[in-house]
């Protein structure tokens, strides 16, 4: 999705194990706070393809206190 909008990919990803299919949850960490909130701005919101579905996934970030994702 980065790629595709043309903002940076994040330094460091981790994804937390859901009970359901239907949501997902995890940190996204960025080399700058600059990136992180040009990031935001770009992606927030952002609907992607359900190939399980009728009705797409939508993107809902926010920061988060954690220091670090990895």
């Amino acid at each position: 999705i980065c790629d595709e909008l043309g903002v940076k990919r994040p330094s460091s990803v981790k994804v937390f194990s859901g009970k359901s299919e239907r949501s997902s949850s995890g940190l996204l960490e960025w080399e700058s706070k600059s990136d992180a909130l040009e990031t935001l701005g770009f992606l927030n919101h952002y609907q992607m393809k359900n190939p399980n579905g009728p009705y797409p996934y939508t993107l809902k970030l926010c920061f988060s206190t954690a220091q670090h994702a990895s």
